[in-house]
């Protein structure tokens, strides 16, 4: 059974607008989106957790204060923290990424 293409003339640019709008809305980033004919791409990173994620362990546990620090013993200023976890979340695969 052959896919309809449904997603022209304006419908895939309406789209990727409500996509990205919802996306702003609930704070989450869009790494990568592609609209095809019939279906879509969509890779994103919700940053839900990540200020409380140990990178070294993985355990989760809410940050004191300003500052992170992991029953393992790794500490960090939580803005820091969740940059490096959302930074690691994703991995380059070709000219791609992809979690």
């Amino acid at each position: 059974m052959d896919r309809r293409s449904v997603l022209i003339n304006g419908v895939d640019v309406r789209l990727k607008e409500l996509i990205q709008q919802t996306c702003e809305q609930l704070n989450v980033e869009i790494i990568d989106m592609e609209i095809m004919p019939d279906h879509v791409h969509l890779l994103m990173e919700n940053p839900a957790y990540t200020s409380q994620r140990c990178p070294i362990c993985g355990s989760v546990h809410h940050a004191d204060d300003r500052n992170y620090t992991c029953q393992c013993g790794f500490h960090i200023h939580r803005d820091l923290l969740g940059a490096m976890n959302i930074c690691n979340s994703t991995e380059f695969v070709g000219n791609r990424q992809t979690a």
